[in-house]
């Protein structure tokens, strides 16, 4: 029973990409997912941001920050700023798993890691929104 309410709510209501819209089986579309800025070496060996060439450390990172390493999963821009977008205020919960397996993948590339956390989202922030994405 529930799986033919599941399937006729498909039929209503079928699922659309989170970021450009076109159906989709999937929460993201292939399209959107592929077009997605991941960060890819060389980068800064301790904010982990894109260099054009392999250096140590990024001009920003030479005498700057105390932390000695950070990893980010890409940059803040284009589809990957929508998707992230529509993770925290437009309750795609869905999209925690996409994340986390890309997140997976780049932990599994960075043998140094010792520690994978986040940043704790004010209580204000979490009632307005619902949840807590970081918790996801």
């Amino acid at each position: 029973m529930k799986d033919t309410f599941r399937g006729f709510l498909d039929l209503l209501f079928p699922a659309r990409c989170r970021v450009c819209g076109v159906f989709s089986k999937n929460i993201l579309c292939s399209s959107c997912l592929d077009s997605f800025s991941f960060i890819h070496p060389p980068i800064c060996k301790r904010c982990g941001k894109p260099c054009n060439i392999e250096v140590d450390f990024c001009r920003d990172c030479r005498n700057r920050y105390k932390f000695s390493t950070v990893r980010s999963l890409g940059c803040y821009e284009g589809n990957l700023k929508t998707a992230i977008h529509e993770f925290k205020y437009r309750n795609a919960r869905g999209l925690a798993k996409v994340f986390g397996e890309a997140m997976v993948d780049l932990m599994n590339n960075f043998e140094e890691a010792e520690l994978v956390t986040y940043v704790p989202l004010s209580r204000k922030k979490q009632l307005k929104r619902g949840y807590n994405q970081a918790q996801l």
